[in-house]
């Protein structure tokens, strides 16, 4: 049983009272920390501030002396598992915004206030909204191991107001400008035209396009395997890791697609002649080196993206907006936007070709077998002599809706058409 805190109340001058609690031992040195506050008025009132004193320290609001936030933060980003990419960028945030405005302040002595203080300064700085919600965000995760390693009660930056982001209107391009950028493309850099028709195809981020390898393809089935991507910081230079998600997925690709990829595998394998050596299915599509082991750096991507747009006169197309174009003919061609489809309602739902307008992959006619008839036992059966007016007797089932129903249904059209011509051009 632990033994109850206690203070201590001396009158050092008439009506000046000095208060002293024992406070926790501090977490650095080990040291019993004594926490004093001195008031002025008579001993009713010194008695209730030693109350209130006595209950803070129990709280932990008066935290060690030696933490500071700046402390914390270093012995954060030394135990924290980030990715390479994500410590860079927490980094910098902790370099240039939070050892500067609290790395002397004592980690007990933090409040909301002061958060909203450095989100209101980075704002007449001119540093932007993205960057104030990165400050906060990094601020957040270390209180917050700092609460899990009991340093704290409570996170403070819980309690501030969280900086806004406003939300940008997406406006993806057009298929005609797609095809616009994929003609300047064929015609002035034909690598860089095979990555835009593989990310055409794909939807895929622009790390995980410069990741893939030729065994990631299987060309005669049209399909690709997405598992890896592509980063790149000043710390760690270039490097191979998983996707954003952390999860592997299989995309069929367009005829165009596999026509781009066979003409590069045709370069690669020229330039693999050169280096006197063969293509490996481990050597990288887009690749720096002759040894094909260097990927393309997804900032390089951006700046080829930057000059043939400029080109074709479409300055305001992202790289990414292949992504959101992909993403929005899908949804557009195939699903309503407010009302739930069913799984099967177009048997070419997840074929890449109707993104461009091009003919859908023919399918191979599905085999039926005859449905039987259900007969009635004899126990069920009617009576072939009673009058069909009787009870006993079943009329006919309507079986019209039905047949009809079977007709309209697209599967139904046997004439060898695309049952979804109308609906998905």
């Amino acid at each position: 049983m632990t033994k109850p805190r206690t203070g201590t109340m001396t009158e050092r001058l008439p009506n000046h009272w000095r208060l002293q609690v024992a406070g926790d031992p501090d977490r650095l040195t080990g040291t019993q920390r004594r926490l004093s506050r001195t008031i002025v008025g008579n001993r009713t009132e010194a008695k209730e501030a030693l109350q209130r004193l006595v209950v803070e320290a129990g709280a932990g609001l008066h935290g060690d002396s030696g933490m500071t936030v700046g402390v914390l933060l270093e012995m954060f980003m030394a135990t924290a598992a980030l990715a390479p990419s994500t410590r860079s960028d927490w980094e910098s945030v902790v370099n240039r915004n939070l050892l500067p405005e609290f790395g002397h302040l004592p980690l007990w002595k933090l409040t909301a206030r002061d958060c909203d203080r450095l989100y209101a300064r980075m704002g007449a700085d001119g540093l932007g909204p993205s960057r104030r919600r990165c400050t906060r965000v990094v601020l957040h995760r270390v209180i917050a191991q700092a609460v899990r390693w009991a340093w704290l009660t409570r996170n403070p930056v819980s309690d501030a107001t969280r900086p806004e982001v406003p939300r940008t209107i997406i406006t993806p391009p057009s298929a005609a400008t797609v095809r616009a950028i994929l003609d300047a493309a064929r015609s002035t850099d034909e690598v860089l035209h095979c990555w835009l028709q593989v990310a055409v195809a794909t939807g895929a981020r622009r790390g995980e396009l410069c990741a893939l390898r030729w065994c990631d393809f299987d060309l005669d089935a049209r399909t690709v395997r997405i598992e890896r991507s592509v980063s790149a910081t000043k710390a760690h230079g270039i490097f191979i890791k998983t996707t954003k998600t952390g999860r592997v997925r299989l995309v069929s690709i367009t005829s165009h697609a596999v026509a781009a990829l066979r003409a590069q595998r045709e370069r690669s394998a020229a330039v693999a002649v050169k280096a006197g050596r063969e293509v490996q299915p481990t050597d990288l599509v887009f690749a720096n080196d002759p040894a094909a082991q260097q990927p393309w750096r997804p900032e390089l991507v951006t700046r080829r993206w930057e000059r043939l747009r400029a080109r074709t006169g479409h300055r305001n197309v992202r790289i990414h907006d292949l992504r959101h174009f992909v993403a929005t003919e899908l949804h557009r061609r195939h699903r309503h936007p407010h009302r739930r489809q069913p799984a099967r309602s177009c048997p070419h739902l997840h074929d890449p070709r109707h993104l461009l307008g091009l003919a859908p992959r023919p399918r191979p006619p599905r085999r039926r077998t005859p449905r039987k008839t259900h007969r009635p036992s004899p126990m069920t059966r009617p009576d072939r002599g009673s009058d069909a007016g009787t009870s006993g007797s079943t009329p006919p089932a309507d079986t019209t809706n039905r047949a009809r129903g079977r007709a309209s249904h697209p599967k139904a059209d046997r004439s060898g058409t695309d049952p979804c011509a109308d609906s998905c051009r």
